[in-house]
């Protein structure tokens, strides 16, 4: 008896004009044309390797249902880390979705950004902190001027707040490191380090 082979469906690789076929892609949901597009520009400048991959408009199909004007922004797709040499590439697709009741950020989502040392955090910081609203700042967490949520983290401190990789824990530097990084806003990785390590600060 012979078999036929099934065929065998080919996917073609992207090309650096092309869009990304992503399997996971996070869809952020903004009020306006202007901010679905503003936000997008900005966090592609904002982290290194990204770009603006797509961006598709309203048009009259659906007005009655959708609400928009056509010609406005409805879909801005961009990628970040995409050519990055340790980062993986993430989705992301802004929908300009208009000011729906309910559909709005909050903190119950955020980003979190390990960083490598205290000038990564400051810039990082400074950058998603400018414009947002400062009472939400709070033990590393920022929100910037669009609502979106971010915890802006030395990647040092997971290991601190395990008390170590060590099979033997600093559970009393675990703490130290918690309650220093409670009272904090922009996490100062230095101050981190010393209430870890028990040491006065001024040493």
């Amino acid at each position: 008896m012979s078999s036929t082979a099934e065929p065998q469906t080919q996917v073609q690789p992207t090309t650096s004009n092309s869009t990304p076929q992503a399997k996971l892609t996070t869809v952020l949901w903004f009020n306006t044309s202007e901010h679905a597009l503003s936000s997008a520009k900005f966090y592609t400048t904002l982290f290194p390797s990204s770009r603006i991959t797509h961006t598709q408009y309203y048009t009259s199909a659906g007005e009655s249902q959708h609400g928009q004007t056509p010609g406005d922004v409805m879909v801005v797709a961009y990628t970040l880390f995409e050519n990055h040499p340790i980062h993986p590439p993430l989705y992301f697709a802004n929908l300009n979705g208009g000011a729906t009741p309910g559909m709005h950020f909050t903190g119950a989502i955020s980003f979190q950004i390990d960083c490598e040392d205290q000038e990564e955090i400051d810039m990082y910081w400074n950058a998603l902190g400018e414009g947002g609203d400062e009472s939400r700042q709070m033990c590393g967490w920022v929100e910037d001027r669009f609502g979106v949520t971010w915890q802006v983290v030395p990647r040092e401190l997971k290991v601190m707040l395990m008390g170590g990789e060590g099979e033997v824990k600093n559970s009393e530097g675990a703490m130290r490191a918690t309650n220093a990084m409670m009272a904090m806003k922009k996490l100062d990785l230095g101050k981190l380090r010393d209430a870890y390590e028990g040491r006065d600060g001024d040493d």
